[in-house]
């Protein structure tokens, strides 16, 4: 087979959460390409085999960190408590899913992981994920503050800007509620904001074609 036209190979680094994409695009490595195939190993696709769809295909991202401030004590009444600050705020992130997002295009997640050490409590919530919430380490007191952050995904990139927006309000707002101070980082110079990958039709129909001209020609 004769290819019309020119092949550049790409190999991707910092795939995971390194930009790395980014950086090549910006190193000129893209030239005058048209279009760009990508391919990545999945164990969970059986061998032999090509898995695609047209659409979306992979989650705009970004990450988050929070810190809820209120004030250290050992008498409750005397003080503004952190703990129910950022459980509140957690419980109320979760609905934003459920209760903001139309169900038949419940494309967006938020997951807040790992735990929350805090006086008299430690909370999971999925711990898979790769975050991290404390507060103190006596059990006995309130903590002056607890931290907490975790992962914005979308399969759209204009459905992860609305998540960001609305995090930073609920995350705020809770925090006026119990008499708190919130500070939010979005980690953008570290971990700068992913756009969705969207999979064009006709590219997806043409590897479909390819693949359904390879069968053929093995039998």
């Amino acid at each position: 087979m004769v290819l019309k036209g020119t092949v550049r190979l790409l190999f991707q680094p910092a795939e995971e959460g390194g930009v790395g994409a980014s950086k090549i695009i910006k190193g000129g490595a893209l030239g005058e390409a048209e279009a760009i195939f990508g391919m990545r190993v999945d164990f969970e696709i059986p061998t032999r085999t090509i898995a695609s769809i047209s659409g979306p295909l992979l989650a705009a991202l970004c990450f988050f960190e929070a810190k809820m401030v209120g004030m250290h004590a050992a008498e409750p009444h005397l003080t503004a408590d952190p703990i129910v600050a950022a459980s509140f705020a957690i419980l109320s992130l979760q609905q934003l899913i459920s209760r903001e997002v139309y169900p038949l295009h419940s494309q967006d997640v938020l997951p807040i992981g790992a735990a929350l050490h805090a006086a008299l409590a430690e909370i999971y919530l999925d711990s898979h994920q790769h975050s991290v919430k404390q507060g103190g380490s006596a059990s006995n007191v309130i903590p002056s503050h607890v931290e907490f952050g975790g992962t914005l995904r979308s399969l759209t990139t204009e459905g992860l800007w609305k998540l960001r927006r609305r995090l930073k309000e609920v995350i705020e707002r809770q925090a006026v509620v119990h008499r708190c101070n919130a500070y939010i980082d979005m980690r953008d110079e570290e971990f700068p904001p992913l756009p969705a990958v969207f999979n064009d039709e006709s590219l997806h129909l043409h590897v479909k074609r390819l693949e359904n001209l390879r069968l053929v020609l093995k039998m």
